[in-house]
């Protein structure tokens, strides 16, 4: 069990770098990319990022209710501005966020429009981490309320 682990974990490296690498060839000036997964858990991150903060940011925004969600744009840093895009299934079940930062020289006036903009220009990115996310098995937690909710699936 324990190869099986470690294959799955490689694998996932491998497919955060290979996402990264061309989200970095489509829009250059990134500072940082972060992936997580169905319970904003880190599955990945590069530069200045940190997944558990920005995993307590979705999760204040309520990403992890059932409902719509949509690419939000924030300045996280003087300059720097952090897009998170939600992955989701047909059905809108989240299987994880994309997230990146971004230096942009000028203030973003609409935000949502600058999001919007950038989800389609990651388009390709995109599309493969959910379907590399929705044909990852379900990762077990020790939270009774994630039992219940892998074992009635």
């Amino acid at each position: 069990m324990k190869g099986r682990a470690r294959a799955s974990a490689a694998h996932a490296d491998r497919v955060f770098a290979s996402c990264a690498q061309l989200a970095n060839d489509t829009l250059g000036d990134l500072t940082g990319l972060c992936l997580l997964d169905h319970a904003l858990a880190g599955r990945g991150q590069s530069g200045q990022l940190r997944a558990k903060q920005i995993a307590h940011w979705l999760h204040a925004l309520g990403w992890l209710e059932a409902g719509q969600r949509t690419p939000v744009t924030v300045e996280h840093e003087h300059g720097q501005w952090l897009t998170a895009i939600p992955l989701e299934q047909s059905d809108g079940t989240l299987l994880g966020a994309f997230c990146v930062q971004q230096r942009v020289a000028q203030r973003v006036a609409q935000s949502a429009r600058y999001a919007a903009n950038l989800t389609q220009g990651l388009r390709p990115v995109l599309d493969c981490l959910q379907r590399e996310l929705a044909a990852a098995p379900p990762q077990y937690s020790s939270t009774p309320q994630t039992r219940v909710r892998t074992l009635s699936r």
